[in-house]
């Protein structure tokens, strides 16, 4: 194995498939490839990933995203994140979460997967938890004006696309949450969470 201190994986969650595209569950695959986009890169099919690599100021850079289901996508990642030597901390893992208000997001080192089934998936592969999380804002479903912590609830919700009023509040970060990850790489985590987790309270 190899062990590359400037080589980073930029993994964005997500189930496949057209009628998961949109949902909230999806948002952390479509900040990857807007990302990707960026930087006028493909992605090519490589097992159970989609892979698109980059070079950006001499770093090694791995956008991917899971052909799996979320429940299931962590030894893919695992695969190529061991393979290619990427530590831990150089992993920048995106996904909706539910405790943080639409139009919002977090970064922070993370030492729990937060209830997430995709990045629990990948914690059971890791030696540790001590990766980046950038936590996507998508509200947390309400029932009778109160919010909901029914795990049935919950999963019809994440599965579900977000209202015009959500969407509207979470395309307002977006490009907030892309140029992150660029500041995440080239200044560290310190700096990128005093940057942008105050603008987000």
């Amino acid at each position: 194995m190899k062990n590359n201190k400037d080589t980073y994986a930029v993994i964005g969650l997500g189930n496949p498939g057209p009628a998961y595209i949109d949902s909230r569950h999806n948002i952390g695959q479509k900040i990857v490839s807007m990302y990707v986009d960026k930087y006028n890169t493909k992605f090519k099919k490589q097992n159970n990933l989609l892979v698109a690599s980059m070079k950006i100021q001499e770093r090694q850079i791995f956008c991917l995203q899971s052909t799996e289901f979320l429940n299931n996508s962590g030894k893919s990642y695992y695969n190529l994140i061991n393979k290619e030597g990427i530590q831990n901390d150089k992993i920048i893992l995106i996904a909706d979460d539910i405790d943080i208000n639409a139009g919002k997001f977090l970064i922070q080192k993370s030492k729990s997967h937060g209830g997430n089934n995709g990045i629990k998936s990948l914690f059971n592969y890791l030696n540790d938890e001590s990766l980046i999380r950038i936590r996507i804002g998508v509200d947390r479903p309400n029932i009778n004006d109160k919010p909901s912590f029914e795990p049935e609830e919950i999963s019809k919700w994440v599965l579900s696309k977000p209202s015009k009023e959500e969407e509207g509040n979470i395309n307002k970060i977006l490009d907030q949450a892309i140029l992150s990850i660029d500041t995440i790489i080239e200044f560290g985590i310190d700096f990128a969470m005093n940057k942008y987790n105050g603008l987000n309270q």
